[in-house]
């Protein structure tokens, strides 16, 4: 297990997913193809009047159908008709598809907004979004 892996907790988080995701301190959104989960994303309430987004995944086989994207589009949609007025998140500098993807989706840099060990957050990319009102 990596470091950031390590520090955020995975294993735990994904025990706890409708706990720490579920209404109401969060959201979980599933994509469904052919009656299979092809992907998942998630957010949580930062309380502020900004939510985080988590864990969005797309197995391998199941990538190039632009589900992460329609994902990402449907969680903002989402969190936005919930009164959110911006939208966080980290990855790894190392994801480049997903990184020119939120890019794409009017995500720009920012400073962290959570507390990580340095050699941790050394390797991560902090991200933003302004949401509509909604």
């Amino acid at each position: 297990m990596d470091d950031v892996a390590a520090h955020q907790g995975l294993d735990v988080e994904l025990a706890s997913l409708s706990t720490r995701y579920g209404p109401p301190e969060g959201k979980v959104l599933l994509a469904v193809r052919d009656g299979h989960v092809v992907g998942g994303v998630a957010y949580r309430d930062l309380h502020d009047g900004s939510c985080e987004m988590k864990r969005l995944f797309v197995p391998e086989r199941s990538q190039g159908h632009g589900t992460g994207r329609r994902l990402v589009d449907a969680l903002i949609e989402e969190a936005t008709s919930d009164g959110y007025t911006l939208m966080r998140l980290d990855t790894g500098f190392d994801n480049v598809e997903a990184l020119a993807m939120y890019a794409s989706l009017g995500f720009r840099s920012c400073p962290p907004y959570s507390e990580y060990p340095e050699h941790v957050r050394k390797h991560l990319r902090f991200l933003e979004k302004p949401l509509a009102a909604g």
